[in-house]
């Protein structure tokens, strides 16, 4: 069968043959058209997807590297701050009565690590140690140990807190009492010399005794108060004297109460500080398993970053 096609003044013979070529010519050209921008498409979109992927590994990677930093400077942190509270352990046993303040490093490392246990950590450490045995259980004890870090260290400042709010109140109360001793001790005096005159005042025990008291007294209040010459100089001479070289009965029997009363506050300032003072001194050993895990951990970090940007 031939078709004709008819333009202007001119009649076209068409082969039925050549017709369906020119469609099949033209049905493969699509074809391979729309093939080779399928192709484009899945090379473009596998180029994202690797772009995308070393985004997301470059991100994971980043996020080690930060772990690291901070274990870094928590690995530097300890070994120096153990250092500081055992020498703050030695003054507070060789001075129990005072306020004495441990040298506290600025640092938020410890918080920090704390801080950075979250799902993108996770993920990223759980994708970098995936050969491991067990990276879960990798993971969760190495924030278990910054946890035990963390507390030891938080516990430790918040007990040189209370230790040092509950010295503070004690002094107080020694303080009022040294100044009810001191205005008893005067009024005697006085009495004294109004009964014996001047005179006979030099060699009268219980005048000098109580002048010597007065002496200190003045001594003590001229600057900061200093409990260990508050019990050198007042607390246990009156604790071994006043029963015996006082004379007036009442009275001595009035300022050995209070004596006593400001001697047990001193005794618990002493017993509390040395308390504390032992509980602090093996601080070194309480924290070296979590020290050594920290180390540890930096040294795998650091050789999962190093082969990886060797890659």
């Amino acid at each position: 069968m031939n078709f004709y096609f008819k333009f202007g003044e001119h009649i076209y013979e068409s082969d039925e043959n050549s017709f369906w070529v020119s469609v099949l010519v033209t049905l493969i050209g699509t074809f391979i058209g729309f093939l080779l921008a399928f192709l484009a498409s899945r090379q473009l979109e596998k180029r994202n997807q690797k772009r995308k992927n070393n985004e997301e590994n470059q991100r994971k990677l980043d996020i080690l590297k930060y772990l690291k930093s901070v274990l870094e400077a928590i690995a530097d942190y300890i070994p120096n701050q153990t250092v500081k509270l055992k020498e703050f352990s030695n003054d507070l046993k060789e001075n129990p009565l005072e306020i004495i303040q441990p040298e506290i490093l600025a640092t938020f490392d410890l918080l920090r690590l704390r801080n950075a246990d979250n799902v993108n950590t996770q993920e990223a450490y759980i994708h970098y140690f995936n050969k491991s045995e067990n990276p879960y259980k990798d993971y969760k004890n190495l924030f278990a140990h910054g946890d035990y870090l963390f507390r030891e260290f938080t516990s430790i400042e918040t007990q040189v807190t209370r230790e040092t709010n509950f010295k503070y109140d004690d002094q107080l109360i020694v303080r009022d009492i040294l100044e009810e001793l001191s205005l008893l001790i005067v009024n005697r005096l006085e009495a004294l010399a109004q009964d014996h005159g001047e005179a006979n005042l030099l060699t009268n025990p219980e005048f000098q005794f109580l002048e010597s008291l007065a002496t200190s007294y003045k001594k003590i209040t001229s600057e900061m108060m200093i409990l260990k010459e508050v019990k050198s100089l007042m607390i246990t001479p009156l604790m071994i004297n006043a029963l015996t070289v006082i004379q007036d009965s009442n009275l001595s029997s009035v300022i050995f109460k209070l004596t006593r009363k400001a001697n047990s506050r001193l005794r618990n300032i002493e017993a509390n500080s040395i308390h504390f003072s032992n509980d602090i001194i093996d601080i070194e050993s309480r924290v070296a398993d979590g020290l050594c895990y920290v180390k540890n951990e930096i040294r795998r970090l650091e050789e999962k970053i190093t082969s990886h940007n060797m890659t």
